[in-house]
């Protein structure tokens, strides 16, 4: 009878540690999935959204105008903007090598290089912004999941009611015997805390207006830009 008894207190302990791993492991994998959601919206945001306001940056070529762009835009002064970056012939040339830049006058190239670039750009904040928000309910599905995981599974209930059934068989939760009196360390080790939220891993980037909303106000700015650099023919850095 004793047998049996270990048996079924073996068996019972078994099951409550196969579920509580088991809906841990979901968690823990849909939240190592979110980092991996982040990584690729961090690139696809720096590669994407970055580089395009470099661009621009470059094409407005003054820090004075750069700084009004960025005003009429609502972004951060230091938003993407280096002066090695904006002033660097090396960096010029790769980030426009593969821009198209038609038109027939100097001048025509350049604005028209200047608002491909920004529709694109424009386009790209409205598909950031979806991202996040995207992941930003993947990161509430996540606290949630937690919050309901230690409603049906209290791990001090848990602990105390393998206690009552085998003092010495706790290690089935933690893979090691834990001191009696470190309960409290053990439920720490034990806690599942949710990933950073989007605020803290992503920046903000405002979703950008339509050029036909905005394109009165910058040509006044690239009208300076394109006075500022009388040499500049952007044919000479673009695949044409």
């Amino acid at each position: 009878m004793e047998d049996i008894d270990k048996v079924l207190a073996y068996q019972i302990k078994k099951d409550i540690a196969d579920r509580y791993f088991g809906l841990r492991k979901v968690i823990e994998q849909d939240s190592a999935a979110y980092l991996d959601t982040i990584v690729d919206a961090t690139a696809e945001f720096e590669a994407g959204i970055g580089l395009d306001l470099i661009r621009l940056y470059i094409l407005l070529c003054e820090p004075d105008l750069i700084r009004q762009f960025q005003q009429l835009l609502d972004l951060d002064g230091g938003f993407f903007y280096d002066d090695y970056l904006c002033s660097s012939p090396t960096i010029r040339a790769r980030l426009f090598a593969s821009e198209a830049c038609p038109g027939i006058t100097r001048r025509m190239r350049f604005q028209r290089l200047f608002f491909s670039i920004y529709e694109r750009l424009q386009a790209r904040s409205e598909s950031y912004r979806r991202t996040r928000q995207e992941i930003e309910e993947q990161w509430e599905t996540i606290v949630e999941q937690i919050n309901l995981f230690y409603r049906k599974n209290d791990l001090q209930n848990i602990l105390s009611f393998i206690k009552t059934l085998d003092q010495h068989d706790e290690h089935l939760l933690t893979g090691s015997r834990p001191d009696p009196g470190d309960r409290a360390a053990l439920e720490d080790k034990m806690h599942l805390q949710p990933p950073d939220n989007v605020e803290t891993l992503l920046p903000r980037m405002p979703v950008l207006p339509s050029l036909d909303l905005v394109k009165e106000r910058l040509l006044p700015l690239l009208k300076m830009a394109f006075r500022a650099q009388p040499e500049l023919d952007v044919k000479a850095f673009c695949r044409g």
